[in-house]
């Protein structure tokens, strides 16, 4: 009987040490379970922190880019209207150059005065004009006839633009024919000193054209301006009217001929008073 108490009571404390042991390990599986938790919060809290911080920067890049781009745009813009502003001529600056100008030179000049582009009594043309030969030639002016050089003494322009060559351009080198040509532009600089002269490039001819060769016409012009260039005169300009009456082909274009393919129609003359007021705008 007593043995059989001895082993319940052994068998109890058993048990109560097997409850104890389990007590124990739930209380160890409790605390293990609450520090994963609390690490996956904080790591989560850490991820939320990380992402926000990362949404927050990849938000101020995109709009740092935004600024940029629109304020790269906006300085574009800006350059464009500035640049399409400088390119406008108004009436008011053709009116004032047409009205304080002479044009001197050969039949193709006379264009201006035939055409109505420009007051009669401010063209100063006539066939058969050259380099060589101007001072040879008397042109109307005040119900007479008067040199060139007379002509500008008396006007004293603010604007002279002198246009002639083809005449003499199968005549002399180049060089020879803006030796000659800038000997008429001195003299006529002297007699007009407070003068801005312009002096226009030899204008091209058509692909029929048989006598002259818009290579010789090329060649011509380009030891032209390269003499005005070397002048170094601020009074003194070159104006090319040649490369913007070309076709495609380096040819008088046909809206520009007047038909024998070396005089020039009514549009060819708007064009060029725009190139000459544009680069008198541009002072």
């Amino acid at each position: 009987m007593r043995k059989r108490a001895a082993l319940l009571f052994l068998s109890a404390l058993v048990l109560m040490s097997g409850c104890e042991k389990i007590d124990d390990s739930k209380e160890k599986n409790t605390a293990a379970a609450e520090d994963m938790v609390s690490q996956s919060a904080e790591i989560s809290q850490t991820e939320n922190e990380t992402s926000a911080a990362e949404t927050e920067a990849a938000a101020e890049t995109e709009i740092a880019e935004e600024t940029e781009t629109t304020e790269t745009t906006e300085t574009t813009e800006t350059t464009e209207e500035t640049q399409e502003q400088s390119l406008e001529i108004s009436e008011e600056d053709y009116e004032n150059v047409l009205d304080n100008i002479a044009f001197v030179g050969d039949s193709v000049t006379s264009g201006f005065s035939a055409y109505q582009k420009v007051d009669m009594d401010k063209v100063f043309a006539t066939p058969c004009v050259g380099p060589s030969n101007i001072r040879d030639y008397s042109f109307e002016y005040g119900g007479d006839e008067y040199a060139a050089l007379t002509i500008l003494n008396f006007e004293q322009p603010d604007y002279v633009v002198i246009s002639m060559g083809l005449n003499d351009i199968n005549t002399y080198s180049p060089e020879n024919f803006s030796e000659i040509y800038m000997d008429f532009v001195e003299d006529a600089m002297a007699v007009c000193e407070d003068s801005q002269f312009y002096i226009f490039s030899v204008t091209p001819v058509a692909a029929e054209c048989e006598n002259i060769t818009n290579d010789t016409i090329d060649g011509v012009n380009a030891q032209l301006e390269k003499t005005v260039s070397e002048y170094g005169s601020d009074r003194l300009h070159y104006v090319d009217c040649n490369t913007v009456l070309k076709n495609e082909n380096g040819c008088l274009a046909g809206d520009f001929s007047g038909g024998d393919g070396i005089h020039l129609s009514s549009g060819a003359y708007d064009v060029m008073l725009e190139k000459l007021v544009c680069s008198i705008s541009g002072e």
